[in-house]
């Protein structure tokens, strides 16, 4: 028998055997989501601060629990709205609570 016909061994036009996907934690991916916000909070903030207008920062959560992560307000009523999202995909109810 050789050694390309032998379990275990691979001729070399075959494919390694895939690996499963490797299953990430929910709690992981919670704190990954609370640091990527808190640095790009920390980044708004920091770009805020530069404006030569003043600018009011805050954030916005209403009585239900809909919550928007920061909010800037120029003193002539401008407002910018930030949704911080750590996933790769953005669903329309992500962006209910900006409408």
């Amino acid at each position: 028998m050789s050694s390309a016909t032998r379990p275990g061994w691979r001729t070399p036009r075959s494919r390694p055997p895939r690996r499963p996907a490797r299953r990430r934690r929910p709690a992981a991916l919670t704190d990954y989501g609370h640091l990527l916000e808190t640095f790009a909070v920390g980044e708004i903030l920091k770009q805020a601060s530069w404006s030569d207008a003043p600018v009011t920062t805050g954030h916005f959560r209403t009585e239900a629990g809909d919550e928007v992560d920061r909010v800037l307000e120029r003193d002539d009523g401008f407002v910018i709205v930030f949704e911080i999202k750590a996933g790769t995909r953005i669903g329309s109810d992500d962006l209910g609570r900006l409408s």
